[in-house]
């Protein structure tokens, strides 16, 4: 095979990848991936790939923190922590820099004001 052969055929290999990427990506008809402007294209491919190596990078962060015992990945709490509006008015206070506003007993927990 000579160069020009090879080019080719190379040529013919990178358009089916790029083929396939995008649809794989996007779930699109290669019909209308072929009528998209190269630098579309190319735009496309480099936000898949910095996408992909932020994924990388968050699954070797998960891997690693399971390793080590700090998170136990892909589960989910099973018990929500029990809230209500009183506790979440309380909450806010404290981020407002507010504590001495917090009610100290029942009747006047009916009641906060700013």
């Amino acid at each position: 095979m000579n160069t020009f052969e090879l080019l080719q055929q190379q040529e013919e290999d990178l358009y089916y990848l790029i083929i396939d990427l995008l649809s794989h990506e996007y779930h699109w008809q290669p019909e209308y991936i072929e009528q998209l402007p190269l630098d579309v294209v190319v735009n496309l491919i480099k936000c898949i790939r910095i996408r992909q190596d932020q994924q990388d990078v968050f699954t070797q962060l998960n891997v690693a923190k399971a390793f080590s015992g700090k998170i136990e990945p892909n589960r989910t709490r099973t018990k929500v922590p029990e809230t209500n509006e009183q506790d979440s008015l309380v909450d806010l206070l404290k981020m407002l820099g507010k504590a001495d506003k917090i009610p100290n007993n029942k009747k006047e927990q009916k009641v906060i004001r700013l």
